[in-house]
């Protein structure tokens, strides 16, 4: 999607939060669309207010943890996506197919095991970080002389 269609969205999400500033879903679109734009410090205040208004909806939690991944909060990201899996589950019918439109559980799995790839690769750099340097001598070790 071109800049300008992004910028058209965003204007009409802000003008539908004039009339419903409550609405949860208006907020998590607002989100995703100033996402797609790179302006992540919005789209987080929008996310954070989605998740407020919505608190049962997997698909906020969801977008919450998508900026979060963004700006590089990986414990948040993993949190929320957490919260969003959760919840998600619990909306799906007897063939696993969200219900109410909800994002599909499967997608949520497959960025949190991203999350979680990310975050374990993050503990192994600090790990090797904080690792005791191998000692290092002056003077290599001298052969015994034979006389």
């Amino acid at each position: 999607m071109e800049t300008g269609h992004f910028v058209r969205a965003l204007g009409k999400w802000e003008e539908a939060l004039l009339i419903d500033p409550h609405n949860g879903v208006l907020h998590e679109l607002r989100a995703q669309v100033l996402m797609e734009m790179g302006e992540y410090e919005p789209a987080l205040d929008a996310a954070k207010q989605s998740v407020e208004l919505a608190p049962d909806w997997s698909d906020a939690h969801f977008t919450l943890g998508r900026v979060y991944f963004n700006l590089g909060s990986l414990e948040e990201a993993h949190i929320c996506m957490s919260q969003a899996l959760q919840l998600a589950l619990q909306n799906v019918d007897e063939e696993g197919r969200p219900t109410g439109g909800a994002v599909a559980p499967s997608e949520i799995e497959d960025e949190l095991d991203e999350v979680m790839h990310l975050l374990e690769l993050k503990q192994q750099m600090q790990d090797s970080q904080q690792a005791p340097e191998p000692m290092q001598m002056d003077e290599p070790p001298q052969e015994p002389s034979i006389e």
